[in-house]
């Protein structure tokens, strides 16, 4: 499988890299979203990360667990106990998903007091996650396919056949994008029917991806490279590189404005202007960074090397 962690800044937030515009400033948001450097201790070796809209969400691939912090002050709520190496999250409304990538299940937890609801069973190595409004895809790393549960009660769905190393996975509003490290492509998936669109060549172990409304930006780790691809017909629009992408770029989410790029052996986050592709800061967080999640206000990104979680 794709194991991505085998592989302080005091700038402003996310949206305000740049200073307040005048919007900003009709909203009363003429501040910096952070003022200083914060980070927050969670399990061992944390992976993936996600927001419920009041608390985020922190998977211990390490320890087993589950850390939820509160998104104002990162303070501890709770710890929950999942599965063997969990790995991604996603938020479906009212329940947390966990992907345990050593135990071929999903942990799925209510998210306001971590109550067990179920344990679905899905393929092999689960990585990542992704909810389309109605079902839950779980990408099965070492089967090539994608596990489509139905998030109302756990029935499986279908499992349509992707790529080589199945890692990442994104929506766009109509289809599901999957990322496909050992064959370098992207499968594009209907996902009223799982039926396949299209598949994309890219760089050399596409890894993670995010959608900035028009365009889905895919992280090319073993390239250091960043694949923009159109997404009404796959087109590449731009492939952007070293230096304005550091070294590993694993994990990618967009704050409205600007995409977030975790760089995992920089220990770094690349800012990028989706409207123009350049870059607005590059900026420092922890130790092995791997997972990113946007809660609104601020990034987090967890940095499995010194088992903490910056917010940004």
């Amino acid at each position: 499988g794709y194991h991505l962690s085998n592989a302080i800044c005091f700038g402003f937030g996310p949206s305000l890299i740049q200073g307040p515009n005048p919007k900003q400033i009709a909203l009363l948001r003429w501040y910096p979203a952070v003022r200083t450097p914060l980070s927050f201790t969670v399990g061992t070796q944390p992976h993936g990360v996600a927001f419920d809209g009041a608390n985020i969400w922190v998977a211990n691939y390490g320890s087993g667990t589950v850390s939820v912090l509160k998104a104002n002050n990162g303070e501890h709520v709770m710890t929950c106990t999942v599965g063997a190496s969990p790995d991604a999250l996603a938020f479906d409304g009212v329940n947390m998903w966990v992907t345990n990538r050593g135990s071929k299940n999903v942990s799925v937890l209510r998210a306001s007091d971590c109550t067990h609801v179920m344990t679905p069973t899905v393929g092999n190595l689960p990585p990542r996650i992704a909810f389309d409004g109605a079902n839950m895809w779980v990408v099965n790393n070492g089967d090539a396919s994608v596990s489509v549960l139905r998030a109302s009660d756990g029935t499986h769905v279908m499992t349509p056949t992707v790529g080589s190393g199945p890692v990442g996975i994104a929506f766009d509003g109509t289809n599901m994008w999957v990322t496909n490290a050992a064959s370098n492509s992207v499968s594009v998936l209907r996902a009223s029917d799982g039926t396949h669109v299209m598949t994309l060549t890219v760089d050399s172990t596409p890894i993670a991806l995010a959608f900035d409304g028009a365009n889905m930006w895919v992280t090319n780790m073993f390239s250091d490279t960043v694949s923009v691809l159109r997404a009404s017909d796959g087109a590449l629009v731009t492939t952007i590189v070293s230096p304005t992408v550091g070294d590993k770029p694993s994990s990618i989410a967009f704050d409205g404005a600007n995409m977030w790029i975790v760089n995992e052996l920089d220990g770094t986050v690349s800012i990028i202007r989706a409207a123009d592709f350049t870059l607005v800061d590059t900026i420092p967080v922890g130790s092995t960074p791997l997972g990113i999640a946007f809660d609104g206000a601020n990034m987090w990104i967890t940095n499995s090397g010194d088992n903490t979680v910056s917010k940004r």
